[in-house]
């Protein structure tokens, strides 16, 4: 969040208070351990976070293929030199 745009309306406690309500609000949940609760935390504020950017975004994004892109070639290059390399 230090490199996030000055315009970024999210502050941290607001993010931690809102992963906070979707870990405990949607069922009881059970912790394994510190690093299991930390672990959904951290991927709960990783969520809210994508989906904040995604709606500010808009509706203008458009996906284009992996072939328009070009990466196609690549990832049709390294298929082959794993195939050579198997025995």
């Amino acid at each position: 969040m230090a490199r996030a745009a000055p315009s970024q309306t999210l502050q941290p406690t607001a993010l931690v208070h809102e992963a906070w309500l979707r870990l405990v609000g949607a069922e009881q949940q059970t912790w394994q351990n510190r690093a299991h609760f930390f672990g959904a935390a951290a991927e709960a504020m990783r969520r809210i976070r994508i989906e904040r950017a995604r709606r500010k975004r808009g509706n203008d994004y458009v996906r284009s293929p992996l072939r328009a892109r070009g990466i196609w070639q690549v990832a049709q290059f390294a298929q082959m030199v794993h195939s050579a390399r198997a025995p």
